[in-house]
């Protein structure tokens, strides 16, 4: 799935910076997951959705990248 997205040159210099410098370890390594796997699941500790997921493709025998990003009871 895809989604337009504006071109650097059509951004302030100030928005890109905010941009680029939003958690780039993490986007890094999201793109390196994307990058090496064809199935790639990015969700919460604590989310239903997302176990229920990753439950489903473990039974169908669906090789996955698991990333996991924050909590309901954190930060």
């Amino acid at each position: 799935m895809s989604r337009d997205i504006l071109a650097n040159d059509s951004l302030s210099p100030e928005a890109l910076a905010a941009i680029t410098s939003f958690h780039p370890d993490i986007v890094k390594e999201v793109k390196d997951a994307v990058a090496n796997n064809k199935v790639v699941v990015v969700g919460m500790a604590q989310n239903p959705v997302v176990s229920k997921a990753r439950k489903a493709l473990t039974e169908a025998n669906v090789p996955f990248k698991y990333l996991e990003y924050g909590s309901y009871f954190s930060n």
